[in-house]
């Protein structure tokens, strides 16, 4: 079989003759979107909206399932298993038994520490600073100690509690409060992380990576960011816990997160439960 060559000429007026037509098709239908009212542009849905909405939906639903497995697991153990996000933007939430009362453990101490740099701003730093570095990475017990001994009866954070409407009594140095309670306290305490604050800043570099917590390992990725602190402890049976929680602040929105089990020491029943929780609730915020 033989071909014969067009002439260049011919071949360029086909080609201009295209792209005239179009761009007249392209003129039409720019003609016809500018005459779309507001409402028919809000109902215009593409292809890749209904893939995105399937996506989301099945990430969801895997999310949801594999949540729910992972806290039969610890119940039919005969453990008590609770969570809860809070989307900081609205308000809404992901919840589990919300309002069982676990005890505090090291939790506590980075709201703790939070409440005194917000009230006394630098001279809490240049004071306190190392004191309030070892006790929130590192879960210091003699850096918390110390700290409480030379604040002792200084208000700021019953005040911080008492904002977040989850009133703590730290005579004792720790408390009891359920999940619910400690993710309105982080819920207050972004509102000033969030600022422009040096000591904000200060604080928000030490909380992105502090001593067995999970969050910022399940949720710190995908331009992510995370301030958390764990706490954990075993031995008398009134005191066994595995308490994790924090503020996970994603491009789409940020949410506080608290998950916890009164089984002592047990972070690999915080994992299961916090991996599929955080996928629903990103999902979630992604869905908004």
């Amino acid at each position: 079989r033989s071909y014969q060559l067009k002439p260049v000429a011919e071949i360029m007026s086909s080609v201009n003759q295209l792209v005239a037509t179009l761009q007249t098709t392209r003129t039409s239908l720019d003609r016809s979107l500018l005459r779309l009212t507001a409402l028919e542009l809000d109902d215009y849905v593409t292809l890749a909206d209904i893939t995105s909405i399937f996506s989301s939906f099945e990430i969801m639903q895997q999310a949801k399932s594999e949540l729910d497995a992972a806290v039969a697991v610890v119940e039919e153990a005969g453990a008590d298993i609770s969570y809860i996000v809070l989307n900081l933007e609205n308000g809404q939430t992901i919840e589990h038994n919300a309002d069982r009362a676990y005890y505090s453990a090291s939790t506590i101490k980075a709201p703790f520490c939070i409440s005194l740099v917000r009230a006394q701003g630098d001279a809490a730093r240049t004071n306190y600073g190392g004191l309030i570095t070892s006790t929130i990475v590192n879960s210091d017990n003699e850096a918390y100690r110390t700290l409480r001994e030379r604040l002792y009866g200084q208000s700021f954070f019953g005040e911080l509690s008492a904002q977040a409407g989850a009133p703590c009594d730290l005579t004792h140095w720790y408390c009891d409060y359920s999940v619910r309670d400690l993710a309105n306290i982080w819920r207050v305490c972004a509102d000033w992380l969030a600022t422009d604050d040096p000591c904000a800043q200060w604080l928000r570099d030490m909380l992105g990576d502090t001593l067995n917590s999970r969050v910022d390992d399940i949720a710190g990725i995908d331009q992510a960011s995370t301030w958390s602190k764990a706490g954990w402890f075993s031995g008398e049976a009134r005191y066994n816990v595995t308490f994790d929680g924090g503020v996970v602040n994603t491009p789409q929105g940020s949410y506080a997160i608290a998950v916890a089990t009164n089984r002592g020491s047990d972070f690999k029943s915080i994992e299961s439960v916090m991996r599929p929780l955080v996928s629903l609730a990103n999902a979630r915020l992604s869905e908004a």
